[in-house]
């Protein structure tokens, strides 16, 4: 079991925890080096399993929003009118009263939630 560090923004975590899917924004085919990011996103989609623990870690903040786990492999969703073309489903494995900082999971565990966060976050 590995644990994966998802980064959203404000408007992708309200669709990941509205929808209880991560989801992967592929960009636009422009460019020479299109091909080698399309091939690191899918291969780094690939290595996620069922069970997996997942954190959604905010730019912006970098708070963490609970521990989730993952429920689907990686799947493809074509003819969507966005460029999150890649989701994986989630389910709740931890959740926060309020988001953690990142700071707060490495330096400060001294509840309950943040020692649990730590143990997963540390199997990043």
């Amino acid at each position: 079991m590995k644990a994966r560090l998802f980064i959203v923004n404000q408007d992708t975590k309200a669709t990941a925890l509205a929808n209880m899917e991560v989801s992967i924004k592929v960009p636009q085919p422009t460019g020479a080096q299109w091909n080698r990011t399309i091939t690191d996103i899918v291969s780094d989609l690939m290595q996620v399993a069922i069970g997996d623990y997942i954190f959604l870690w905010e730019s912006g903040t970098e708070n963490i929003y609970g521990v989730y786990r993952a429920i689907s492999n990686a799947y493809y969703v074509p003819g969507t009118h966005d460029d999150f073309l890649f989701r994986i489903k989630i389910d709740t494995a931890y959740s926060f009263d309020l988001p953690i900082s990142e700071y707060a999971i490495i330096n400060e565990a001294v509840d309950e939630v943040s020692v649990y966060a730590l143990m997963v976050f540390t199997a990043l």
